[in-house]
């Protein structure tokens, strides 16, 4: 879903599950975790009804140029949220049906990083 403000352009990937409530706070750390680490986005969790998403946002100097180049930064936002699911939404998954916590699934996480550098 694209916003578009006065000067910049909000670009969120909606998680398609909600997250249900008795695993909210586990999610909740978990993505403030994840967050910690990433240079691109964030993770958002609406604690009243358990809407999850990952937010970008294009600010008015990269969408304000030639039509190619708004269009790259476009597809770039895109990008970058695919591989964040891509990257987490498996952890978040199990935390959401109770299969790990918070903190575990994020250094399970940060040690297959390590293993692939």
């Amino acid at each position: 879903m694209l916003v578009a403000e006065d000067d910049h352009i909000s670009c969120y990937h909606i998680f398609p599950l909600r997250v249900p409530e008795e695993y909210r706070a586990a999610v909740c750390e978990f993505i403030t975790r994840a967050n910690y680490d990433l240079k691109y986005g964030n993770f958002e969790m609406d604690f009243n009804d358990g809407e999850l998403r990952y937010k970008l946002l294009l600010t008015e100097h990269n969408f304000m140029q030639k039509d190619s180049v708004a269009l790259a930064n476009m597809k770039l936002l895109m990008f970058i949220g695919m591989q964040s699911w891509m990257r987490y939404g498996n952890s978040i998954v199990d935390i959401m049906f109770g299969k790990s916590d918070g903190k575990a699934v994020k250094d399970m996480v940060k040690q297959c990083e390590q293993a692939v550098e």
